[in-house]
């Protein structure tokens, strides 16, 4: 996730999942970023084992920004944070960690397992699943990285059912149209894969601001957003309604420090850049969305 002028502010959103058990998605923004959703996910990668267990809906997930110093210091940074509010899954964006690789943090309790670009190659986005150590020992299968802005992950649910998370960190504004053009390409194919039948969960940090014309895009965005948009905007919700999925954050009404998730560095102005994704069967799953700064107590 990118990072705010306010380096030391620590910004949740806070999403309540699943009536059957009352868990939370945690995004945080500005020094750290965590989601926190019950149910969790995972893929497949080699050499890990078979064993299949179901997994109560209430694992926690999350997405992060790091910042610039080795691995290890960063996800023990993480990883402290992550055991302090409690999260127990977490996706995080623009790791700039090379290759795919995984790393425990004994001492905290998580594993990371990430995805990035090759080491000799420029680094600017990278992304990460952290996952408690007691859920990565029942998992059927470890995330799966695609390339430096997507990972899965996916987990067998009470009930036969099954949940895929996916992590997602789009190209800025500034990058070029080709750039963007191709994450969304590489979207498009890794949703193509989805069961139908699953549980969808995206996390994403689209530096996408939406806007408001709920009623242009009924079924993908709700009455409540906030009034910023950017081009950015406009692919994010062509691509939420081919897929049919909706963006949470704009269907709760929530006081704006209770909703926005990133501040301009120049306007000082708070704006809703982190989403939180669902099918749109699957909306009455979702409790509540909303974002808790780190003075928010």
């Amino acid at each position: 996730m990118v990072f705010t002028s306010a380096a030391n502010r620590l910004l949740i959103l806070q999403v309540g999942f699943f009536p059957a058990a009352p868990p939370r998605v945690t995004v945080t923004t500005g020094g750290l970023k965590q989601v926190r959703v019950s149910g969790a996910v995972c893929a497949s990668t080699p050499g890990v084992s078979d064993a299949r267990t179901s997994h109560p809906l209430s694992p926690t997930v999350g997405a992060t920004a790091t910042p610039r110093y080795r691995p290890e210091w960063r996800t023990a940074l993480v990883a402290r944070e992550l055991a302090r509010y409690k999260v127990e899954i977490t996706a995080l964006s623009e790791t700039r960690f090379s290759g795919q690789d995984q790393l425990e943090e004994v001492g905290a309790g998580y594993t990371f397992f990430w995805s990035g670009r090759p080491k000799e190659e420029r680094r600017d986005a990278g992304v990460a699943f952290a996952i408690r150590n007691d859920i990565v020992g029942r998992l059927p299968c470890l995330p799966q990285g695609i390339n430096d802005r997507l990972m899965s992950l996916r987990l067998l649910l009470r009930g036969d059912q099954v949940a895929t998370i996916i992590s997602a960190y789009a190209p800025p504004m500034t990058n070029s149209d080709a750039a963007k053009d191709k994450f969304y390409d590489d979207l498009h194919a890794l949703l193509a894969t989805m069961s139908k039948a699953d549980k969808l969960i995206v996390l994403d940090d689209f530096h996408a601001r939406v806007g408001t014309d709920h009623a242009a895009w009924q079924g993908v965005l709700g009455p409540h957003g906030l009034i910023s948009y950017n081009d950015n905007g406009l692919l994010h919700l062509r691509t939420r309604a081919e897929h049919r999925l909706l963006l949470t954050n704009t269907f709760f009404r929530l006081p704006t420090r209770e909703k926005a998730t990133w501040m301009h560095p120049r306007s000082r102005r708070w704006q809703l850049l982190d989403f939180v994704l669902v099918r749109r069967r699957d909306r009455q799953d979702v409790l509540v969305t909303k974002a808790i700064r780190d003075d928010d107590g």
